[in-house]
């Protein structure tokens, strides 16, 4: 049974708002990269990434999962049947 996962990854916070403009060109070219805005609070700037994907059975649910989780501890991944 095939799942749409979402990722959704907080960045920062960052001194600059250049260094955080920086890093989001960079996850802008990640495909069916959303990102928010650029938030500047208490001289600290950050933002938010959201990442859509498929997968096609629970097993595969798990392992992508585990794969965002190891390279983004913080990421938010919700999944949903199709």
């Amino acid at each position: 049974m095939p799942y749409i996962g979402t990722a959704t990854i907080k960045y920062g916070p960052f001194e600059t708002k250049s260094k955080a403009r920086e890093i989001l060109l960079k996850t802008k070219a990640v495909k069916n990269a959303k990102a928010s805005a650029i938030v500047g609070r208490a001289g600290n700037y950050s933002f938010s990434v959201k990442v859509m994907f498929k997968v096609n059975t629970a097993n595969d649910r798990s392992i992508a999962a585990k794969q965002i989780k190891s390279n983004a501890p913080s990421a938010r991944v919700t999944f949903r049947k199709i």
